[in-house]
């Protein structure tokens, strides 16, 4: 669904670069007239899709993988680190007060 709503944004932005001569974020009969008399108006142009081409390659989807699972390990590593320490201070208070 979110891919339909950036393609449907895409392809509005291109129109509105293409027909909206005078930029007033508005299409007037004048100008949509203007841009369907232009040669490109009657070519089949392809919309390539998102999927078609890829914002990342395989290896840059790969690193980011691997970035992801080292943060991971790193915030597990310190909430052990964490609860450890906790455990030896709460044993080591009761050594000291001889609980």
């Amino acid at each position: 669904m979110v891919e339909m709503e950036e393609e449907r944004l895409r392809m509005r932005e291109h129109v509105m670069n293409e027909v909206d001569t005078n930029k007033d974020r508005l299409v007037s009969l004048s100008e949509f007239m203007a841009a369907t008399k232009k040669q490109e108006f009657y070519e089949k142009d392809e919309w390539g899709t998102l999927d078609q081409n890829p914002l990342y390659t395989e290896e840059e989807l790969r690193e980011y993988e691997q970035q992801l699972v080292n943060e991971a390990s790193d915030i597990n590593k310190r909430s052990v680190d964490t609860v450890s320490y906790r455990i030896t201070i709460y044993f080591y208070g009761k050594e000291i007060r001889g609980k």
